[in-house]
């Protein structure tokens, strides 16, 4: 029998990830619909782009257009797009968008701006000497190190170190790339933030320069982790050999990140591992965690490292969480937070995330509340002050507890409010506090803090003095009627931190990218751009866009390969030596320690020398998938997620004989003629049949069972094949077959093997005979046959007739010179036909081909 690898030319390949993290209930795109939306968003976005090179987009709700950053954005995607369709570089005249690229640049490098640099408390950031650093943004300098690092990753993009900038008027005009690069490197180092709390960080401006100050003269000490994710992205790309511009980072900026990376952490409740924004606890989301995860990966934190891990379990928890913030998957998406998560994940080369099946239910702080004694005049509610970055959200509800509006904050200089609410006929008005995208006051927001919300007579002073001094949460599982202590005036309130419901169910790995992207291909406008995402600060479409192409592009590095394995039932599995998966080009720290999870029947053995094998129960068929878990010298965990090695162990169907039959057909069950001693059952086979000729009819209803018509012009009988194939087998179509004729005349034939000897006949030579050998279709036995039935061509009888009753062959002779005669002028192949019946009437009938040669 052959082996199952001489059978199928694939085998079940699993590629060995580094440790991680998610769950989704989505089915992942194809590779052609991710690379039909890529096409169709490459389109737009060029499209977009302005006469004078730039991309502009418009931010911060419309305070002022940002043109830097979504053209860095923008030519990043566009550069990296070139080399991705085939093009040696972005500037091939042939690449449709090479001028895009170019101009673009233009317009970036036209936004240059160069200071002068000098030794910080933590090292002396000036690589080159030249005492210059060179920073981008638009002519107010605003959000320079944002800017700076996203222009970064858009020159290294281009890979063309040695190209001259051409910028005229600009300070760098006709510098190469590579030396612009090495300045803008010097002045992300120069920039960093020396004194607490944001030491290690980035701010705005350099130095921990915040928002308010004057870009040129920065006063306070500030870092956020969105400016530190893109100040390291752009030092990761600066420095990365892959892009060929091999920029040297001082190690001091190493050091101090890591400082800064310990302190914005969160290290405690539900946001534990979770990146906060200029605190460890403020504002934690995903999009700041995927920064966290570069930041650690670029300092040399591997998966098995606890801070990593920590991060990766919190990206985790809120993977799947029902809004945009903290979540990434929306409602609505968050296509920022997906690109920073992607950047990191596959930075550090993970690329799946262990999560739970069951989503969690996240339950974060509503505060409701029932004011009474009112009256029938009008009042005020307004939420008067809070905790500094608490947005808020208020909403007004009827006596039975039905929301009636919603109003949001925008920032803590514009709290929500409602001016003149009638009480209801009781005196009474109702309201609810919770953070400003939880529209429906169902916990979804994850704000936190402590406020002052206010009830006053319409068109009188605001209340100064608290009156209530309690707030009673009620999350979305209480009565909505239910409602804090009467008052009147001031009330304190605070959101408090969520209730976390534990995940059900054993753990799982799904691969995140595949996550990603179906999330980011089903939100695809028709215009082939992304849509604003709805945050407000966050960005148009140019942006969306950008971060959804760039996301798209992610191609894993791999850790390993190991492959599966599919046999044959009764053969054996070949040891694999796991050590011999690992890749060169990531190798980690040998020695390693494998360990295996996920087999319930197959046993598996590792040797001291990591050999793996693998054995099944005697009899036993099926698969099972293996989670290989290996950690290196230096406690590095390697996983393998989605798809795991699976080993797999099948049978070949066996179909009995079929019987033929003659009309009046009678219905009957194939699995009656599946020999289940093959090791499959009737629920493993699929049943088809083939040779169904004109005028014939056969149906295999649900249960297996064939009914055969025949119309009346239908031929006198037809052979038809039923086949049985393996629906368990994973790794390759297993199926046998039987035919079985059906004769509508009320005789039935069958076919019969016929052997003629001599094979070449020279009709003028001598001899008596020519001896024919027969043998008929299983089932049948040649001792039924009518010598006087079989006839040669239907002219010439057989004579002389031998049964061999054990082979099951008659041999029988006709007359040489009557043969001869009937083939009297005929040279070549022939194809003679004998025939005959058996004693029941049923005629069979064969064919073999003889050579007539010319006369000597």
């Amino acid at each position: 029998m052959k082996t199952l690898v001489d059978k199928i030319n694939t085998v079940l390949l699993a590629i060995f990830l580094l440790c991680a993290a998610v769950d989704s209930s989505t089915v992942a795109a194809t590779p052609e619909e991710i690379e039909t939306s890529i096409e169709a968003g490459i389109n737009w976005i060029a499209a977009q782009q302005n006469t004078d090179g730039s991309w502009v987009s418009w931010v911060e709700e419309g305070d002022y257009a940002s043109s830097v950053s979504p053209t860095a954005f923008a030519v990043i995607k566009l550069a990296e797009y070139a080399l991705e369709v085939g093009y040696d570089s972005p500037f091939d005249p042939c690449y449709p968008y090479n001028e895009a690229v170019e101009e673009g640049l233009g317009y970036i490098y036209s936004h240059a701006h160069i200071i002068n640099i000098s030794p910080q408390p933590a090292g002396n950031p000036d690589g080159d000497g030249d005492g210059n650093g060179v920073h981008f943004g638009d002519d107010n300098h605003w959000e320079e190190t944002y800017n700076t690092g996203i222009v970064m990753m858009a020159i290294v993009a281009t890979q063309s170190p040695d190209r001259i900038v051409v910028a005229p008027g600009s300070p760098v005009d006709d510098w190469t790339y590579k030396q612009v690069l090495d300045d803008v490197v010097d002045y992300m180092a120069f920039g960093q933030t020396d004194d607490p709390s944001g030491r290690g960080g980035w701010g705005y401006y350099p130095n921990g320069g915040d928002w308010g100050d004057d870009p040129c003269n920065p006063t306070t000490t500030y870092s956020d982790n969105s400016n530190t994710g893109f100040a390291v992205l752009g030092l990761a790309y600066a420095e990365s050999e892959a892009y060929g511009f091999n920029c040297v980072i001082p190690q001091f900026v190493r050091s101090e990140l890591n400082i800064w990376i310990d302190f914005i952490q969160a290290d405690s409740g539900y946001n534990a591992g979770g990146s906060g924004y200029e605190e460890p606890n403020e504002w934690v989301n995903a999009l700041k965690t995927g920064n966290l995860i570069f930041e650690m990966a670029f300092y040399g934190d591997g998966p098995g490292v606890p801070r990593m891990q920590d991060a990766l379990d919190y990206l985790a928890r809120i993977w799947n969480h029902p809004t945009g913030d903290p979540g990434l998957k929306g409602p609505p998406p968050q296509y920022q937070a997906m690109y920073c998560i992607m950047k990191g994940l596959e930075y550090r080369g993970i690329d799946g995330i262990l999560t739970y099946p069951v989503a969690q239910k996240l339950v974060y702080d509503v505060d409701m509340f029932e004011v009474d004694g009112l009256g029938p005049e009008p009042v005020d509610i307004e939420v008067i002050s809070g905790d500094p970055w608490l947005d808020a959200s208020l909403g007004l509800f009827d006596s039975g507890g039905g929301l009636i509006t919603v109003d949001e904050d925008s920032g803590s200089e514009d709290w929500p409010r409602f001016a003149a609410v009638v009480p209801d006929s009781n005196g009474a008005v109702r309201f609810a506090v919770a953070g400003d995208d939880d529209l429906f006051f169902q916990g979804w927001s994850g704000e936190t803090g402590a406020y002052q919300v206010a009830v006053w007579p319409s068109g009188n002073p605001t209340p100064a003095a608290p009156i209530v001094n309690e707030s009673e949460s009620n999350d979305e599982f209480a009565d909505r009627n239910v409602f804090a202590s009467t008052g009147q005036l001031l009330i304190n309130g605070e959101l408090g931190d969520p209730e976390y419901f534990p995940p059900e169910g054993e753990p799982v790995i799904i691969d995140w990218y595949d996550d990603l992207a179906n999330v980011i291909v089903a939100t695809q406008n028709p215009d082939g751009s992304w849509p604003d995402d709805a945050w407000g600060a966050s960005g148009d479409s140019v942006l969306t866009t950008a971060w959804a192409l760039l996301t798209l592009e992610k191609v894993a590095p791999l850790g390993a390969v190991i492959y599966g394995q599919c046999i044959l039932a009764g053969e054996s599995f070949e040891p694999t030596n796991l050590d011999e998966g690992i890749d060169p080009n990531n190798p980690g720290v040998p020695p390693y320690t494998w360990t295996v999870m996920g087999n319930v029947v197959l046993s598996v053995d590792i040797d001291a020398n990591n050999v793996m094998t693998v054995t099944y129960p005697e009899g036993w068929t099926g698969s099972e998938t293996l989670t290989l878990i290996c950690v290196d010298a230096a406690q590095q965990t390697y996983i393998i997620p989605y798809p795991h090695p699976t080993y797999a162990v099948c049978s070949e169907p066996v179909v009995l004989d079929i019987p033929d039959q003659t009309a009046p057909f009678e219905p009957f069950d194939l699995d009656d003629y599946l020999d289940t001693a093959c090791g499959l059952e009737p629920n493993e086979i699929e049943w088809s049949v083939s040779g169904v000729s004109e005028g014939w009819n056969v149906d295999i209803d649900a249960n297996n069972v064939v009914t055969v018509t025949a119309s009346q012009g239908a031929v006198e009988s037809a052979t038809f094949i039923f086949t049985a194939t393996s629906t368990v087998c994973i790794c390759a179509e297993l199926s046998d077959s039987n035919d079985a004729t059906f004769a509508t005349t009320g005789e039935q034939q069958i076919e019969a093997a016929i052997d003629l000897d001599p094979d070449t006949l020279n009709l003028n030579s001598k001899g008596n005979w020519i001896t024919c050998y027969i043998s008929l279709s299983a089932g049948y036995n040649i001792a039924d046959i009518e010598p006087g039935s079989i006839m040669l061509g239907g002219q010439i009888p057989a004579e002389q007739k031998w049964f061999e009753q054990e082979d099951q062959i008659l041999m029988v002779k006709f007359s040489r010179e009557a043969v001869g005669g009937m083939l009297e002028g005929q040279l070549g192949d022939v194809a003679l036909t004998v025939a005959g019946q058996l004693t029941d009437g049923t005629k069979f009938e064969g064919t073999d081909v003889i050579t007539i040669v010319p006369p000597e």
